[in-house]
């Protein structure tokens, strides 16, 4: 199950820390299957037109992050580590996968 699609209050942090750290790795690891399984990904967020494409990078590093709000890019984000991009990409809740672009790693 995708812990992007779920709801959980938003005290979750300061009433019950370990279901909130339970929740934070779920979300990461899901977002590590996804995007070591796959050479480009689309992915949304719940109930938002907002959506980032990952992807090989085209300036030299690894990955690439591209941020796009109504369909028109604003901000790309360069990485060498794929932990790093696990880490963004899970923290700001980009968990729903919209298009899997290209092939499979």
């Amino acid at each position: 199950m995708n812990p992007f699609l779920l709801d959980y209050p938003s005290h979750i942090g300061f009433t019950n820390p370990e279901r909130f750290q339970q929740i934070l790795d779920s979300k990461y690891n899901y977002i590590k299957e996804l995007v070591t399984t796959n050479t480009a990904l689309k992915l949304g967020k719940k109930n938002s037109s907002n959506y980032i494409i990952f992807a090989p990078s085209i300036k030299g590093y690894n990955y690439q992050i591209t941020y796009f709000i109504n369909d028109i890019p604003f901000s790309d984000c360069q990485f060498n580590e794929l932990n790093e991009v696990i880490e963004r990409i899970s923290s700001e809740n980009f968990g729903i996968v919209l298009e899997r672009i290209g092939g499979m790693n």
